[in-house]
């Protein structure tokens, strides 16, 4: 029996592979790690995943009632905490009269504050 021994600052390797071989095994890892990412966005961008479930109006309300200005914002989202449109969700609240200003973020993990 052939033994291999390891000489010192030489690697033991086994057989080399073709070129052609080493560049199928790296197509087929690329191949593996696009389609997980693709199905991950697809799995975070789906409204179902990560529903936003509570609405957090801070401000003062003079001429507006906040149980009004959670039923415009709760109309305007479309999506989960990825996918809802912020812009939409703003405008919203903007086009209501007495409001002169609004700003909107995401907390996570299912948060809406304004």
């Amino acid at each position: 029996m052939a033994e291999r021994r390891k000489r010192k600052g030489t690697p033991v390797s086994g057989p080399a592979r073709p070129w052609w071989m080493r560049s199928l095994l790296t197509a087929g890892w690329l191949l593996c790690l696009l389609a997980l990412g693709g199905w991950g966005l697809d799995y975070a961008n789906d409204p179902k995943t990560l529903p936003l479930k509570v609405i957090r109006i801070n401000g003062e309300f003079s001429h507006l009632q906040p149980e009004r200005l959670q039923q415009v914002v709760a109309k305007a989202i479309d999506g989960g905490f990825f996918s809802v449109d912020m812009a939409r969700v703003r405008k919203a609240v903007v086009t209501l009269p007495w409001v002169a200003e609004a700003s909107v973020r995401r907390v996570w993990p299912h948060t809406l504050v304004m």
